[in-house]
């Protein structure tokens, strides 16, 4: 509570959604930008006063820096507007602010004293800056002028002495400007609700449609629109609606039963619904559009487009003139610029909004669960006894499946960050919710929109859960998503709700079993859990551990020292009495019930009298008319009664009880004489019952009483059963009734006339004040009128009617009573209390950490290493986690575990490599450079690949530097087979095609014969395949086989005869093969590796070696005969044809080195 009324004492707080301080510090660092690119270092240079004014003037002469004013423009154009503004809103405006000039304008204030100081300043401009410094210090005429620092401190103190009641409305005035935008949005989807009809469902379909989900706002033309059509609007309403249209009132009548009559579609009907709002939305429009002029925001092509650059000569009416419009093929692209603006990549978000969305979708599904008889048909309204008869209606049944479904598509889509369905998925549920809310729903329940309770607080709920929808596909999902979002504040209130979270059933393990599914993680669906499980764990410590150290900032404990008794009463009475309250409280609440309950009044009462064994002889029934409450001298006048009887324990009792009534609890009861049934009895059953009476045994009549209240929407009914034996003077006189000798008897019988109805079962009599007033018995008369009865009680009945427990309590413990609530508390209350303060001897280690933060900063880094889908650092991090739990000592010594790991976090994969670590066939010179170009993961192994930046620069040549080929790939021109790559790392592979459109060129990546890449160009049509070793065979989920291939590509469904080792003839543009080379003797092979790398040969035969590598005996054109393993073989051809050219003349046999020396003097005398 203190906390809010600081808040509200100071509403600085507001400022922070403002967005005009922003743009006033952009549009600074603009000027200052231009300013130093205009004048660069002639305004370092400058060292006087007199340059400084040169600067100055130069600026104020070009015709492209006008936007720069002088203080003195600034100061007159601050001064005409102050002016411009009409007394009457000065007058206002002064009277917020304490009735002063100086603070009701401080920008004018600010603005004379800045140039009051610049006129001092430039009438000494002749002079040296460091002179003027310590002239202007000895000045007296200077001292009044303040600094900026005595500026601000004395702003700051005119706004602390003003009331804080101003300075909340001044800093409210400032968040509806800030956010107009919003606010706008917010009276759109009112008007409509207001008011819905199909004249203003356009409005919430271009909130959500359109205005939210532009970038960065919505444009010009969308308030244009809309301020035009809310015109419309009012003009339609006036006309139509108020009778002005001749002949048109008669049809504005619509049908009250009918809530999709035609009237009400087109929004015809006469009501004034919605008047108000219209007015406000105008109005706000306005406003808006007055802010956005004010900042140079109105024109959108001041953001699309960048200002044209101007020669100094041009005019600057030329300058000024805004770009043409649109051209008819900009406007026939604008839909897809918009699409594609918000399918864009964006930069993680600092916001998250989806545990604001989460408690959207739970609110929801709490109305509907709890007022579904308002949004269907079906249902008697109170969903907890439809449950208990068993009975809801089918429609619920559909519904509630719908919403669990929605919640897991929003789940799935937020982990996932797929903008595309999410905005599919937004732009359905825009649509499914006005059709549902406005058509389905009043088709249904036979009523509109407007009085529909419920119905409107779902629409507004998803509303705003559209509005939080809308901000991510515009700005993007934070970089990590799958944290939990009940841990992103530690203290004693976030242990209590992850306390309820843990044990609400279900909810953890279908939370837990989403994000598992809907998440990329290298951890099983166990590990996942006991990670969670371990991560709740950590949490909850962390929760006690920052409540203890906020608890000790306020009662510190110095150590060896007793705990201060301040700090005992705080923590440790107050624990006592909360529980002692807890344990007490149903106790409590039903000793106190009759000071804070309910009242439930009798609404009807029935008494009945008959004799045993036959129809009732008498039955009255009394509604609430006939019950009043007794009056204040009536409740008196039994306390004086009271009074009057000696003391004794009776009256003391009486009094007590009487202590718990006013007299509105105690009703008086007035039955009528005449019974209103007849007596049913026939003749022969009427003589054997005067029989009866004559004979020696007694018979017994009975007295029945029922009561019935209504509490909430159900009835409470409590029923007194009471019987007599009769009298042998009762009985003979019942006899001269019904024989007609007497015409009237009286009779007594132990009928109390006061009696209690307790909150729940049957009444009883009031003993304590019956046996202080001695009315334990009644006195009636009784007639009989052959045909019915007629009983009289000398004396009303006195009903003391207890309250009744609330209805919400009710609707928490149920109707059990106090035993029911006890239940609650032990079972319910205490579960609770007990799994917050229980410590089991297995947590002892977690329980006892002194600082949990380097244990949550593992998970933090498990959950970042798995965003990133770095999933074997995933699995590292996980092992080190549960290495570190499984012992005390490690958790001890946790501190420099966590450093080690965090240092391999902080690096990520390696992004370098040393020069003389490359591969020997990238053929790089070893005085080029300390590092080389380290690939990126890709289909071919580091070792095994080419980077195409050594492609580029070292082999074509055609990049001369390690920037030169960056900015080849990312002008998108080169192509991996088929694939634009625009990484300069990428790794290309054996077999790899690489193609350049721009010169229209294509090359094949092979080795020479002495097992280095080669750049061998081929045809445009050998181009458009390429050759792939399979490398493994298998079959997958559901029985689907497929082959993996050297450059990792997983194809499905091969041929059959297919194996390993074979190649087949890939097609680059579909991915399919056409066609297979079997591993057979005979035919074409390259070696891929080993020492016989690159050389080409026809494979011999196979030698088999179990436990060891096979070996494979290759014969290459010119006869020789090598060895290798099989795994270094790659077919290349049937037979001894090559499918693929091969580079060079040598046809892959590799020369001696007498051979090459030979060849090369063979060419210089050729040459």
């Amino acid at each position: 509570m203190m906390h809010l009324l600081q808040l509200v004492n100071n509403p600085e707080w507001l400022f922070r959604i403002s967005k005009g301080h922003a743009y006033i510090a952009h549009v600074l660092e603009n000027d200052k930008r231009r300013i130093k690119e205009i004048l660069k270092e002639r305004l370092l240079m400058s060292d006087s006063c007199e340059k400084l004014e040169s600067l100055r003037g130069e600026l104020a002469l070009r015709d492209d820096f006008q936007s720069i004013a002088s203080s003195e423009t600034l100061w007159n154009e601050a001064l005409e507007e102050w002016r411009s503004i009409h007394p009457a809103f000065k007058f206002l405006y002064w009277s917020v602010f304490l009735n002063s000039n100086r603070t009701a304008c401080p920008s004018i204030y600010c603005l004379s004293l800045m140039q009051s100081e610049e006129r001092l300043l430039m009438s000494d401009s002749c002079e040296k800056l460091e002179s003027l410094r310590g002239e202007l210090a000895l000045r007296d005429d200077f001292q009044s002028i303040a600094s900026s620092e005595t500026l601000w401190n004395e702003a700051l103190e005119e706004w602390r002495s003003i009331h804080p009641a101003f300075k909340f409305l001044y800093c409210i005035s400032h968040t509806v400007m800030a956010q107009s935008e919003l606010v706008c949005f917010v009276l759109m989807v009112v008007v409509h609700l207001s008011k819905p009809s199909l004249l203003t469902l356009p409005f919430p379909l271009m909130v959500f449609a359109w205005g939210a989900l532009c970038i960065p706002r919505p444009p010009r033309v969308f308030w244009i629109l809309s301020a035009f059509y809310v015109q419309f609007i009012i003009i339609f309403r006036l006309l139509f609606q108020d009778g002005m249209v001749p002949g048109w009132s008669s049809h504005t009548n619509p049908d009250d039963g009918n809530p999709l009559c035609l009237a009400r579609l087109l929004g015809m009907d006469r009501s004034t619904n919605g008047t108000f709002w219209d007015v406000a939305l105008l109005s706000m429009v306005f406003l808006h559009r007055y802010k956005l002029l004010r900042l140079g925001m109105w024109s959108d092509w001041y953001h699309v487009r960048e200002q044209p650059r101007t020669d100094p000569g041009t005019e600057l009416g030329e300058q000024s003139e805004q770009p043409n419009e649109n051209s008819s093929s900009e406007r026939l692209l604008s839909c897809t610029r918009f699409v594609n603006a918000l399918l864009a990549k964006k930069p993680p978000s600092s916001m998250d909004w989806y545990p604001w969305m989460v408690g959207c979708d739970a609110l929801c599904l709490i109305l509907i669960s709890m007022f579904y008889s308002m949004i269907g048909q079906g249902g008697s309204g109170n969903v907890l006894l439809d449950v208990q008869a068993s009975r809801l209606p089918r429609w619920f049944a559909y519904t509630l499946p719908l919403v669990f479904l929605i919640m897991i598509v929003d789940r799935w889509l937020y982990l996932s960050k797929r903008i595309v369905f999410r905005l599919a998925f937004y732009l359905a549920l825009v649509f499914l919710l006005h059709t549902a809310i406005f058509f389905f729903v009043p088709s249904i329940t036979g009523r509109p929109v407007t009085w529909n309770g419920a119905a409107i607080a779902l629409y507004l709920i998803k509303c705003a859960y559209l509005l939080m929808s809308a901000w991510h596909i515009r700005n993007g999902y934070p970089s990590v998503v799958n944290q939990n979002i009940l841990a992103k504040n530690y203290g004693l209130a976030r242990l209590l709700i992850l306390k309820i979270y843990l044990n609400i059933p279900f909810l953890f393990e279908l939370r837990t079993a989403m994000d598992w599914t809907f998440t990329s993680t290298s951890l099983t669906m166990g590990d996942f859990i006991r990670l969670e499980n371990y991560f709740n764990e950590v949490v909850q410590q962390n929760c006690w551990i920052q409540f203890d150290h906020w608890f000790d900032n306020y009662f510190a404990t110095r150590k060896g020292r007793p705990t201060p008794t301040s700090g005992k009463f705080f923590k440790g009475v107050l624990s006592v009495i909360a529980i002692i309250i807890i344990i007490l409280a149903p106790i409590l609440l039903f000793a106190f019930l009759n000071s804070f309950g309910t009242r439930a009044p009798p609404e009807r009462l029935r008494v009945t009298i008959g004799v045993e064994g036959y129809p009732a002889l008498y039955e009255m029934e009394a509604l609430y008319n006939e019950m009043p409450h007794i009056s204040v001298s009536q409740m008196q006048n039994i306390w004086d009664t009271l009074s009057e009887k000696e003391d004794s324990d009776v009256r003391r009792s009486a009094f007590s009880f009487l202590g718990e009534y006013s007299n509105m609890d105690v009703f008086s009861i007035h039955l009528e004489w005449e019974s209103f049934k007849v007596w049913t009895i026939s003749p022969p059953a009427k003589h054997r019952l005067i029989k009866q009476l004559h004979t020696p045994k007694r018979m017994r009549l009975f007295f029945d009483i029922d009561l019935q209240r209504e509490h909430g929407s159900s009835q409470r009914k409590h029923h007194y059963n009471m019987a007599t034996t009769l009298s042998a003077v009762h009985a003979k006189s019942l006899v001269d009734l019904l024989e007609g000798g007497v015409e009237a008897i009286n009779m007594t019988f132990p009928l109390p006339r006061f009696l209690l109805a307790p909150p729940l079962g049957d009444l009883g009599p009031a003993n304590a004040i019956n046996l202080a007033l001695g009315t334990t018995e009644s006195t009636t008369t009784w007639e009989y009128k052959q045909t019915y009865w007629n009983v009289r009680f000398h004396e009303p009945l006195i009903m003391f009617v207890d309250r009744v427990v609330p209805s919400w309590i009710s609707t928490v413990i149920g109707s059990g009573g106090m035993m029911a609530m006890y239940v609650a508390v032990v079972l319910v209350v205490g579960r609770f209390m007990r799994a917050i303060v229980r410590t089991p001897l297995s947590n002892a280690m977690i329980e006892n950490l002194p600082n949990a933060d380097n244990l949550l900063r593992l998970f933090q880094d498990i959950y970042v290493v798995r965003e990133k889908r770095h999933f074997y650092l995933e699995s590292r991090l996980y092992g080190k986690l549960l290495f570190i739990v499984r012992s005390p000592d490690t958790v001890g010594d946790l501190q420099v575990v966590v450093y080690t790991l965090k240092s391999i976090m902080a690096r990520g994969p390696k992004r370098h490599l040393k020069r003389l670590a490359a591969p020997h066939h990238w053929m790089l010179d070893k005085l080029g450079g300390v590092f080389a170009p380290r690939p990126t993961s890709g289909p071919h192994k580091l070792r095994e690949s080419l980077p195409l930046i050594l492609f580029l620069r070292n082999r074509l040549k055609y990049a001369l530097s390690y920037n030169e080929a960056r900015m080849i790939c990312k002008q998108r021109l080169i192509k991996i087979d088929g694939k634009v790559r625009t990484e300069m790392r990428f790794p290309a592979g054996f077999m790899d095609v690489i193609t350049i459109e721009k010169t229209n060129e294509t090359f094949r990546l092979l080795y020479d014969a002495k097992g280095r890449y080669t750049v061998h160009r081929i045809t445009e049509a050998e181009g458009k395949f390429k050759l792939c070793k399979v490398v493994k065979k298998s079959v997958g989920p559901k029985g689907v086989p497929f082959i993996v291939t050297h450059d990792a590509r997983t194809i499905r469904y091969p041929d059959p005869h297919v194996k390993v080792n074979d190649t087949v003839v890939l097609d680059i543009a579909s991915g399919k093969f056409n066609d297979y080379v079997k591993f057979d003797q005979g035919n074409l092979c390259m070696v891929t590796g080993g020492r016989n790398m690159g050389r080409v040969g026809v494979v011999g035969h196979r030698e088999k070696h179990p436990g060891s590598f096979d070996i494979v005996h290759v014969k290459d054109a010119a006869g020789h005969t090598f060895a290798t393993r099989l795994s270094n073989v790659f077919i290349i051809g049937k037979g001894t044809k090559s499918l693929v050219s091969l580079p060079g003349t040598t046809k892959g046999v590799r020369l001696t080195i007498a051979e090459e020396r030979d060849k090369r003097l063979a060419q210089k005398k050729a040459a």
